[in-house]
């Protein structure tokens, strides 16, 4: 156990840390490597499934989900974790079209999120998140790509990478972006990010199946197609 491990999440250490939130983020940064990146036509969201071993079939393990018709989200850390905020997200956005009979807005839904996540920093009785999100969608026919982090904090993106390696990914991708970008270069971005981080992490080549993406178009979110996921990764470079 670590020394002066903390166990109440409500408590300021010695240097103004709320030290759940740190171990919340450390576990973050021990997840599968996300990505998003925004494109001029639309917002590519991906994620590279660790694979600890030959018998595990990373596709088997949801990483990226709708959350409506228009908005799409992945995830770094505990998958437990992000299926209950999937939970959340989903019948947050479902309320908020009931009441104001129009489809949640992405900032409305990562408001909702980050204000979850950050009531479980400071609640004795409940520990913090051990997942960051990125989410994606359409505002007012603005692509929009938001990071929201463990702890409750939450920021627009232009690109971003969350887990193993993010800083890294994170540089790869301000490599690559420009305003004029196409979803298809987007894709190709984002695999060359998750490519990169991963297998300087694993030390091998990243498998085909370890990828997950999706897709934030102005008509609505959908997850990409293993076919087609396949076919961009064979031609990445």
């Amino acid at each position: 156990m670590a020394e002066g491990f903390n166990f109440s999440p409500c408590v300021f250490n010695g240097q103004g840390v709320v030290e759940q939130s740190l171990y919340a983020l450390g576990a973050v940064s021990k997840g599968s490597t996300s990505v998003g990146i925004v494109a001029a036509d639309g917002v590519v969201i991906g994620t590279a499934t660790r694979v600890s071993s030959p018998l595990m079939e990373p596709r088997g393990i949801l990483h990226v989900a709708p959350i409506d018709a228009m908005i799409g989200m992945t995830y770094s850390g505990l998958s437990g974790d992000f299926h209950l905020l999937k939970k959340h997200a989903r019948k947050g956005a479902q309320n908020i079209k009931l009441i104001n009979g129009v489809p949640v807005e992405v900032k409305q839904l990562v408001h909702c999120l980050a204000f979850l996540m950050q009531e479980h920093t400071h609640s004795a009785s409940a520990r913090p998140f051990g997942a960051s999100l990125l989410i994606a969608g359409w505002d007012k026919g603005v692509p929009q790509l938001y990071a929201c982090s463990a702890d409750g904090s939450y920021c627009p993106r232009k690109a971003f990478a969350l887990g193993r390696n993010a800083a890294e990914c994170t540089k790869l991708l301000e490599q690559r972006y420009t305003t004029k970008l196409k979803v298809e270069d987007a894709i190709n971005a984002a695999l060359w990010a998750l490519k990169k981080g991963y297998e300087e992490e694993q030390k091998g080549p990243m498998p085909s199946d370890a990828i997950q993406m999706g897709i934030a178009y102005p008509e609505g979110f959908e997850c990409v197609d293993i076919d087609i996921v396949d076919e961009f990764y064979a031609d990445c470079v």
